[in-house]
């Protein structure tokens, strides 16, 4: 799965500031000076689905369960401009003080991160590529808990901007490259 995203039109400075723009160039690869977020790869490096109450829950009626809901976003720089992004993600539902299911995805993106300036490598990586991988991992999560027997747990859209910059806000600072933020929800 292959993808080339311009920002033509995607601030990419957490203060609303348009990212230059890629002008009249290829599709996708922009002039020299254009940033360009290119997605190599997409893939599902961890999932774990249990469902140790499932044979007795499965017969009997109960109350809507009680979902508890960890996302966490972390990166690493595996070659130049080359980075894996991990939006790991953790979800319990309990009711009646017992366990439906337990699911825990890690969802991976490969990027390359091009004309990108220093100071924005964390932002993009924090921000922008998490969002990319946000919709897929969902469909994931959904897909394993209906197979699991359950309706599709379906995780409401995430704002990576405003958590990145709750985080930046409580350090005093933007967070540094490949550090895990503790951005979760």
């Amino acid at each position: 799965m292959s993808d080339e995203t311009s920002n033509e039109n995607t601030p990419i400075d957490g203060d609303g500031a348009d990212a230059p723009s890629p002008g009249n160039g290829d599709a996708g690869v922009g002039p020299p000076g254009g940033i360009v977020i290119q997605t190599l790869a997409q893939y599902i490096k961890d999932l774990s689905f249990e469902n140790p109450n499932g044979a007795t829950i499965a017969q009997e009626e109960h109350q809507a369960p009680d979902v508890e809901m960890n996302i966490t976003v972390t990166s690493e720089n595996i070659a130049e401009d080359s980075y894996e992004v991990a939006l790991i993600m953790r979800a319990e539902a309990v009711t009646e003080g017992r366990t439906l299911f337990m699911v825990e995805l890690t969802y991976c993106g490969l990027f390359k991160l091009i004309n990108v300036p220093a100071e924005r490598v964390d932002l993009v990586l924090k921000v922008h590529c998490p969002t990319l991988l946000f919709p897929f991992a969902r469909h994931v999560v959904a897909d394993a808990t209906r197979h699991g027997g359950y309706p599709p747990l379906l995780i409401n859209s995430i704002d990576f901007a405003s958590i990145y910059q709750q985080v930046a806000a409580a350090s005093g600072d933007e967070p540094g490259d490949g550090e895990e933020a503790p951005e979760e929800t």
